[in-house]
């Protein structure tokens, strides 16, 4: 059986992700990064204000309405996350209880002999709760049988970028035969989004000021027998998503995350006596331009929670062929 630890666990997942960020799907240059990009929009910026005093406008006062205007958004939605935190309260636990009991129904089913005849497996503690690529947005966690949840929480004015979290469990094939097996978990999330996109007088294209963001859930198993480990893919459940863009004033969109996901990856073939690593994850990713945004998955009774991960063995322990 292959040796494992989390300190090698968590070097897996950075090396992973190393190797991703090798490859972007999607880039943005940030300005602030490229001294070239900054010069430029600065000097853009300076000919519009010229172009907007010689027209008339009072640019000083235009500013000063700008600044009336943000502190005053501001306000409406730090107004709005209080809502959302006791809207929260007022139905605290039912998205999680909801997916306890998915999951102790799904267990009572593979515990019988009819649907799942070969030995099944409910992994209720997690060996890990992790966060990437910065550990310590994570402020609390919590592991107990069919109770392990976390709570996150993180701002950022980036052009790109993305935090997950993840719950880690491990099994290990006992058969010194091949199996293969499914893999099922269940993760809930509560939380509430913020994006802002940054308005100015260079807002006559506002393509180039705008904020995004996206919440998915996902599941994935590492193959701990390969060096390195690496994954298969994962399977994956879009929470939220939604984006705003700005002219010349800031413009701001919010949205709450009360859901559950139910996820499964089936067909995993497993060696004999090899460990899987299953995680299963909650990801934030951003996208923006002149903007900010937030993600608040700790405030009040916000939190993700995953209770179990069940794994149904689809092959005989013997190896033997059953017709």
């Amino acid at each position: 059986m292959v040796k494992f630890s989390t300190a090698a666990l968590k070097r897996a997942v950075v090396a992973d992700a190393k190797r991703k960020a090798a490859f972007p799907t999607l880039f943005r240059p940030e300005s602030a990064r490229y001294p070239k990009l900054q010069r430029t929009e600065r000097e853009g910026q300076a000919l519009l204000t010229d172009f907007y005093r010689q027209a008339g406008l009072n640019t000083r006062n235009f500013n000063r309405l700008r600044k009336e205007h943000s502190a005053e958004l501001s306000r409406i939605l730090e107004a709005e996350k209080a809502a959302a935190i006791k809207r929260a309260a007022r139905v605290k636990g039912t998205v999680h209880s909801s997916i306890i009991g998915q999951a102790q129904a799904l267990q009572q089913m593979t515990t019988g002999n009819e649907f799942f005849p070969y030995p099944s497996y409910n992994l209720d503690k997690p060996i890990l709760i992790w966060a990437r690529p910065h550990p310590n947005v994570i402020s609390d966690s919590h592991i107990e049988s069919y109770n392990n949840w976390a709570k996150f929480r993180f701002t950022s004015g980036a052009d790109s970028g993305y935090e997950t979290l993840s719950f880690y469990y491990l099994w290990s094939n006992p058969s010194p035969y091949y199996a293969v097996i499914n893999a099922t978990t269940f993760v809930s999330a509560t939380g509430h989004l913020k994006a802002v996109a940054t308005g100015g007088l260079s807002g006559i294209d506002p393509t180039s000021r705008y904020s995004g963001i996206a919440v998915t859930a996902g599941l994935g198993l590492w193959q701990w027998w390969v060096t390195p480990p690496s994954h298969a893919p994962y399977t994956t459940q879009l929470f939220a998503e939604f984006e705003v863009s700005a002219s010349f004033w800031d413009k701001s969109a919010t949205a709450d995350v009360s859901d559950g996901a139910q996820l499964t990856q089936s067909m995993f073939l497993v060696p004999p006596n090899a460990t899987v690593i299953v995680e299963a994850l909650v990801s934030v990713s951003y996208w923006q331009g002149h903007g900010h945004m937030e993600a608040d998955f700790e405030s009040g009774d916000f939190r993700v929670a995953c209770p179990v991960v069940l794994i149904s063995v689809l092959t005989p322990p013997s190896g033997a062929v059953v017709n």
